[in-house]
């Protein structure tokens, strides 16, 4: 899911609850920052995406509107104004994509 600027988390499909957990109790065939067939790709959103995208299942970067690249550069040169995991107007809501959604959903 992703962090919603309240805090919470909307699921991504397949997962759901309050820190979106797998449904049916499935879960990532490969450990954490490890993807594609086989577990040979390594991503990791925190670096590999910059904060600004999702590590997709071959290990690549799907990037969040407003980043693009390999890596989820912003677009135009612009940042983020807040601090990594605070959100909202005001920087007023703490979201991490690792504990608040169970590395299944984004902030």
């Amino acid at each position: 899911g992703r962090c919603m600027g309240d805090g919470s988390c909307e699921c991504f499909p397949g997962f759901s609850g309050e820190s979106c957990e797998p449904e049916g109790g499935g879960g990532d065939p490969c450990v954490k920052n490890i993807y594609a067939e086989g577990c040979t790709a390594q991503c990791s959103m925190e670096s590999t995406c910059s904060r600004h995208g999702r590590c997709m299942g071959d290990g690549s970067c799907e990037c969040f509107p407003g980043f693009s690249g390999e890596s989820c550069e912003p677009e135009g040169g612009g940042g983020d104004p807040c601090v990594k995991n605070i959100y909202a107007e005001g920087c007023t809501a703490q979201c991490s994509m690792e504990s608040t959604c169970s590395r299944h959903g984004r902030c």
